[in-house]
């Protein structure tokens, strides 16, 4: 007999990803690989109507062919207290956990004292996607502590000691078809094409990017490029922050060189992947995985980032890019830029070794692999 999951998403954003969101992508791309388990999934309702039309087209590929019970708590209306939020969502919740084996909990160590008291029998698979570490005590009820990236474990593990058991599980990404041609590379000739994916927040180091482009302007070296940032301020739409404008301002002096793309659905990110050469991704936190560095490997982009977090254990093992030391600045950026237009053939090298790393490591079906054994040994 099947054992019978319930996968708890995080009260913000809906499913299936139309939004993005980290959890709500990385089911996705697993749920075709799980069609053997009996499966419930239980996210928040988008507003109203909103994308009414591509939520029947996207539901009808991702849920076809594993009909998972999709239940959408509707939201607490336009109050915006987050612990109040949370709880309205988590009472709807545990109404439809009721003959569940194993619950997988996102990143919410808040829920799962409520999920345990209700439901003393079943198992608890808390998956931490970040270092959100409060309450401790929801980390130390989990039956298992699933983490994203082995920086998370040893961070975790480190801050909150006697959690009963602890296990890491990647990012995944599902491979495109087929990896981008070779003749349709620009490193040999024509403009080289640069892709940043990311929420344009301070952290991502976006404006690192333009600032890099800018000096390589200034001091006479800018070669044939082009760069294409895609994102916004927020999850899910295209609003503005004083980050994202005062970025978009400094970037008026090169805008025949960089292009802001805004806010593109998950399902759509395929087109820039796949007119990209090289993905540069400064991130100036201590990146619990950075999936869309694993995407860029996916579709075979060398990639350019920073030695922190848990990035290392994709891009550097992989032998696929670039990482600064932290913190990035500029004129390494720069430099590191300059590095891949000079040496083609270590770009194509270490493209072609991040896409062999993913489909051995992070490709769905390898990671629903894993994730199937923890429903069945927890």
């Amino acid at each position: 007999m099947s054992p019978r999951v319930a996968f708890l998403l995080p009260e913000r954003l809906t499913f299936p990803a139309l939004s993005g969101g980290a959890f709500q992508v990385w089911l996705e791309a697993l749920l075709p690989h799980l069609g053997d388990l009996d499966l419930r999934i239980i996210a928040t309702a988008a507003d109203g109507a909103s994308h009414p039309e591509v939520s029947y087209v996207r539901e009808s590929a991702v849920l076809a062919k594993v009909r998972p019970l999709l239940v959408r708590i509707p939201k607490a209306g336009a109050r915006v207290d987050v612990a109040w939020t949370q709880r309205h969502y988590l009472r709807a919740a545990l109404d439809h956990l009721e003959g569940v084996d194993v619950v997988y909990v996102f990143n919410r160590a808040q829920f799962v004292a409520a999920i345990r008291s209700r439901f003393p029998r079943v198992k608890i698979v808390l998956r931490m996607g970040n270092l959100h570490l409060r309450p401790e005590r929801g980390l130390r009820e989990a039956d298992l502590v699933d983490c994203c990236s082995e920086f998370v474990k040893r961070e975790i593990t480190r801050a909150v000691p006697g959690i009963r058991r602890t296990s890491v599980t990647p990012e995944t990404v599902s491979l495109p078809e087929q990896p981008r041609p070779e003749e349709e590379r620009a490193l040999a000739a024509g403009p080289l094409r640069i892709l940043f994916v990311g929420r344009l927040v301070p952290e991502k180091g976006a404006h690192l990017l333009v600032e890099a482009v800018k000096l390589l302007r200034s001091t006479g070296r800018l070669p044939d490029l082009r760069v294409v940032v895609v994102g916004s301020a927020a999850f899910g739409s295209n609003r503005d922050s004083s980050y994202s404008m005062a970025l978009r301002q400094s970037a008026r002096e090169v805008a025949d060189v960089v292009e802001f793309a805004g806010f593109v659905a998950p399902a759509e990110l395929d087109q820039y992947y796949r007119s990209a050469d090289v993905f540069v991704g400064p991130s100036m936190w201590f990146e619990p995985a950075g999936r869309t560095f694993a995407e860029a490997m996916a579709y075979g982009l060398p990639v350019i980032s920073t030695d922190i977090g848990g990035i290392p254990e994709t891009v550097s093992a992989a032998g696929a890019g670039i990482l600064l030391a932290p913190p990035p600045r500029a004129e390494g950026l720069a430099e590191a830029i300059l590095t891949v237009v000079g040496s083609p053939d270590l770009a194509s090298a270490q493209g072609q070794a991040g896409r062999e790393f993913v489909e051995e490591h992070l490709e769905a079906s390898v990671v629903a692999d894993q994730v199937r054994r923890i429903v069945r040994s927890v």
